[in-house]
C-alpha cells in the first residue's frame, strides 16, 4: 500500500532527474566558452606531466592528437575526492569544505550500500543465515559506520563553513540567503543522519526495510522520528539541489572539459569553425555605448570597429 513517503519519495527522486538533466541540457547547449588556455591540460599524452603541450611542435594541428583519459580521470578524482584546488589555493576554506563534501559523500555512499541491503532482502537474504546472511550483516554494520561518520564530518563541516561565511569579510561579500540557507539545510541532513544512528540501535535494519518498500511499493517499517526528518530533509535537497549552485555536482564536467581543458584545434571547415561562425554572425544587443551593437549589428561588425564615432 502506498503511503505519503512513497509519494514524497519517487516525487523528490523525480525532480532531481529532471532537474538535473534539464540542467545539463542548457549547458550542452550553450554557446562555446572562450579557452582558459592554461597548461598542462591532463589529456596531453606524453607531455602534461612536464607542463608541456602539443603547440610546442610545429604545424601541430595536423599531428595526430592523442588523448589520455587517464590522465583527466586521475585529475578529477583528485579534486573530487579530495578537494586538491582548494587544498593548494584556499588552505583555510579547506578545512571547512573538505569536511562537508567527504560527509556527503559517505552519505551518498551509504545509500547505496542500503539500496544493496534492499536487494538483498527482495532475494531472501535473512541478516545472519548463511554466507549471504552473513555478508548482509557486515553490511548493516558498514552501514552504521560510515553513516555515523558522514553525519559527524558533514555536521562539522557544515557549520565551521558557516560560521566562516558569517563573520569572514573575505567571504561574507559573496554570500546571499541562499549561501546561507544551503548551509543550514546540508547541516540538518548531517545533524539527522547523526541522531538517526545515536538514537536507534535497530537503524541500519530499519533504513534497509525502508529502502525494500521504497523499491518495491510495499509496506514500511516503522519510521522513527529521527528517520523522519532526514527522510524529509533529503527529498527536500533532492529535488531543490539542481536549481542552485550546488548543482556542480554534474555541471563541474562540463567546467573542465569544454572550457578547461578543451584545445580541439579549429580546422577549416570542421565543425568547430561552424560554431563559430554562427556566434560571431549574432546579433548585439547590449546598450553599452563602446559596443554601439543596437540589435542589428554582429559580433563580426563590431569586433572589427571601434564602436563609437569620433568627434572632429
Amino acid at each position: 500500500m502506498l503511503t505519503a513517503w512513497h509519494v514524497l519519495t519517487y516525487l523528490g527522486a523525480a525532480l532531481f532527474l529532471i532537474g538535473g538533466v534539464v540542467r545539463i541540457v542548457r549547458v550542452v547547449r550553450m554557446p562555446l566558452h572562450l579557452r582558459w588556455e592554461l597548461y598542462p591540460v591532463p589529456h596531453e599524452k606524453g607531455k602534461a606531466h612536464y607542463g608541456g603541450s602539443v603547440l610546442e611542435e610545429s604545424n601541430w594541428w595536423l599531428t595526430k592528437r592523442e588523448v589520455d583519459h587517464w590522465g583527466e580521470l586521475k585529475v578529477m578524482l583528485e579534486e573530487i575526492l579530495i578537494l586538491k584546488g582548494v587544498w593548494e589555493h584556499n588552505r583555510p576554506l579547506w578545512y571547512a569544505s573538505f569536511p562537508l563534501h567527504f560527509g556527503l559523500y559517505l552519505l551518498i555512499g551509504n545509500l547505496v550500500l542500503l539500496i544493496a541491503g534492499a536487494i538483498f532482502v527482495l532475494n531472501g537474504v535473512q541478516v545472519g543465515v548463511g554466507n549471504s546472511g552473513l555478508i548482509l550483516s557486515f553490511l548493516l554494520l558498514v552501514v552504521t559506520i560510515v553513516g555515523a561518520a558522514g553525519g559527524v564530518l558533514g555536521l562539522f563541516g557544515a557549520l565551521y563553513l558557516l560560521q566562516k561565511r558569517i563573520f569572514d569579510p573575505a567571504l561574507r561579500m559573496y554570500a546571499n540567503p541562499g549561501t546561507y540557507f544551503n548551509l543550514a539545510l546540508l547541516a540538518a541532513i548531517f545533524a539527522s543522519a547523526l541522531t538517526l544512528f545515536a538514537t536507534d540501535l535497530n537503524a541500519p535494519q530499519r533504513l534497509v526495510s525502508l529502502h525494500t518498500g521504497l523499491l518495491t511499493g510495499g509496506n514500511l517499517p516503522f519510521l522513527t522520528a529521527a528517520m523522519q526528518w532526514h527522510l524529509g530533509f533529503c527529498l527536500f535537497f533532492a529535488a531543490y539541489l539542481p536549481l542552485t549552485h550546488m548543482s556542480h555536482l554534474f555541471t563541474k564536467y562540463f567546467l573542465y572539459h569544454d572550457i578547461r581543458w578543451e584545445d580541439t584545434p579549429n580546422t577549416p571547415g570542421g565543425k568547430l569553425e561552424g560554431r563559430i561562425l554562427a556566434q560571431v554572425n549574432q546579433k548585439v544587443s547590449w546598450s553599452a555605448p563602446h559596443i554601439n551593437g543596437q540589435g542589428s549589428r554582429s559580433w563580426v561588425d563590431v569586433a572589427t570597429s571601434t564602436g563609437v564615432e569620433e568627434k572632429v
